[in-house]
Order: C-alpha cells, then sequence, then structure tokens
C-alpha cells in the first residue's frame, strides 16, 4: 500500500511547526515534511499532497485560508480525499492498530442495550480515543438516543461498496457524524439496515478494526460477531425468562436495578429521569444517576481487561 507523503508550506512558522508535530502524531503511516523554500514546495507539489497558504503547486495541493486554520484531522481528511479522487490510490493511516471492540447484546427485548451502548460509547470518547457506534442489529434505532445530527452523510450501502472495493484506510468522513462527546456513528437506515442484511457482521468488524482508524468500536449487535471481542449482556430486571445463551460473557450488566451502591458496579439503576423526550429523540442526561453508573461500570470493564 501507497505511503503518502505530506509537505507543510506556510508562512506563519509557528502554526507550521505544530501542524507538522500534529499530522506526525495523528497518523504513523504517512510521511509529513515542511518546505523551507518555494523549490522545495514547487518539488513537493509534483508527487504529495502540498499544505500551503501560499499558491497552489502541483496537481495535488490544499490550500489554507489564513482566515481560517484547520486542525489536524480536517488537513488528513482533505488530503486524502484529494489524493483519493485525483489517483484512486488509499494510502494507510495507521493499518495494523487494530480497535478493541465491545459487544454489547441482550438476550430479550426490552432490555435496554441499545442505551448503554451509546453509553458505552460516550464514556470511552470522553478519555479522548476516537469510539465508533456500530448498530449490528435488524432495526436502526440508535439514532432515538445518539444525539446526533445525520443530515448531509452518506448512506451505509455506499460505505459497504468502498469498503469491499478498496484496500488500507479511506476517507470516512463523508459516512459518520459525531455527537458532542466525539463519537462517530453511520446514518441510519428506516427500513433495514446494511450492517445486518448485505454483509457478514464478523468480516466488516475485521475490516473496519484494521482500517477504521479507532481506538474503541462500540458494536450494539446480537454477540458473538467478533471472537476477540469484549462480550457484554445486558439482562433486565423487569425480565423473569430464564437465561439460555452458549455465547462466551465477559460482564453481565443487570438494567433497571433498585439495588444502589458504588460496590454494584454492574448494577444500573431503574432511573427514569434521565431519560428526557427532545425532539423526536430522548436525550439521555450525563449528570443523572444512570450516567453516574455507566462510568462506574465501564471503568470497572476497561479495568479488568489486562490489556486496557
Amino acid at each position: 500500500m501507497k505511503k503518502l507523503v505530506l509537505t507543510v508550506f506556510i508562512k506563519n512558522k509557528e502554526y507550521s511547526n505544530a501542524l507538522v508535530r500534529g499530522l506526525s502524531m495523528e497518523s504513523p503511516g504517512i510521511e509529513v515534511r515542511e518546505a523551507h523554500s518555494l523549490r522545495e514546495a514547487q518539488v513537493c507539489g509534483l508527487y504529495g499532497i502540498l499544505i500551503t497558504d501560499r499558491e497552489a503547486y502541483g496537481t495535488f495541493a490544499v490550500r489554507i485560508e489564513r482566515e481560517r486554520r484547520l486542525t489536524v484531522r480536517e488537513m488528513l481528511s482533505k488530503s486524502s480525499e484529494l489524493y483519493f479522487e485525483g489517483t484512486g490510490i488509499l494510502f494507510g493511516m495507521g493499518e495494523g492498530n487494530s480497535a478493541r471492540v465491545w459487544e454489547i447484546f441482550s438476550l430479550t427485548g426490552g432490555a435496554g442495550a441499545t442505551s448503554v451502548a451509546v453509553m458505552t460509547a460516550r464514556m470511552l470518547a470522553m478519555e479522548e480515543a476516537k469510539v465508533l457506534y456500530l448498530n449490528l442489529k435488524r432495526k436502526d434505532d440508535y439514532s432515538l438516543y445518539a444525539g446526533a445530527d445525520f443530515s448531509g452523510i452518506s448512506s451505509k450501502r455506499k460505505f459497504l461498496y468502498k469498503l469491499m472495493n478498496s484496500e488500507g484506510i479511506f476517507p470516512m468522513d463523508e459516512f459518520l457524524t459525531r455527537d458532542q462527546w466525539g463519537v462517530s456513528y453511520f446514518a441510519p437506515q428506516p427500513v433495514r439496515n446494511s450492517f445486518e442484511y448485505e454483509c457478514s457482521a464478523t468480516e466488516l468488524l475485521a475490516l473496519l478494526c484494521r482500517r477504521g482508524g479507532f481506538d474503541h468500536i462500540v458494536a450494539d449487535s446480537y454477540g458473538g460477531a467478533c471472537e476477540d471481542a469484549v462480550q457484554i449482556e445486558v439482562a433486565s430486571r423487569r425480565d423473569s425468562r430464564p437465561e439460555n445463551s452458549n455465547l462466551k460473557i465477559d460482564f453481565r450488566i443487570l438494567n433497571f436495578s433498585k439495588k444502589t451502591g458504588r460496590e454494584d458496579l454492574l448494577l444500573l439503576p431503574e432511573d427514569q429521569v434521565s431519560f428526557e423526550p427532545e425532539g423526536e429523540g430522548i436525550n439521555i442526561s450525563m449528570e443523572g444517576e444512570f450516567a453516574q453508573a455507566m462510568a462506574r461500570i465501564t471503568g470497572h470493564m476497561k479495568n479488568s481487561i489486562p490489556d486496557m
């Protein structure tokens, strides 16, 4: 897979140095250089991506408007899109750094697995990790809790086509939106979830782990899709049916529990106050008992996994 060279040629040296450092840290799969002369920038613009606030040199140049400085992630996204559109060649941005997968599921309906999955993703993202929430079930009902704007992003079907017909990491911003805590989501589908009907959940997770550039993937699933995943069952105190599963289960969370206290790390309280209707969705409070319990549970699970 081709390795991309990014060259920074910006008049403001302080910004230039910070950008070079940030790009280098963000993505070890690319080579970042700083041009110190007009001639050097012109040469670099011929065979890689040139990031500049001057006149554009060469075919692949990202022009920075001086009144608006782009973040490192915005710069990477623009660079990768430009190069992919111009050449069809993808470049590695950390491939091989596999994400940790958390599979969250329930054996019966109504246990609250989706709200637990969304909150787990938030808790992980609040630690400055790159987190993807991924629904692998038939119905895309996570938009109810996500609190994210899904307008303007491309469909899951288009994403699957691009993923299955390319190699390496490609620009994913077209397909993702982020909530205020930094969790990434794909656009929900109104009828059928393409990630359940049109692909193998196991294969999709494997590809996203290698090529998505995430630290964590929280999969709202039926369990057992990823052999190396942390398997988390969400059960309901309201459901008296006996458990019947051959799945490996690492943690069990009992939702709607009437018990409280820090010692009950895997018990979630019955906390209707934290779930407030907001527009067409439900806002899950980050200040209530439910969020506090999820913070304890997520911390407990992370501390219980040897290599976390």
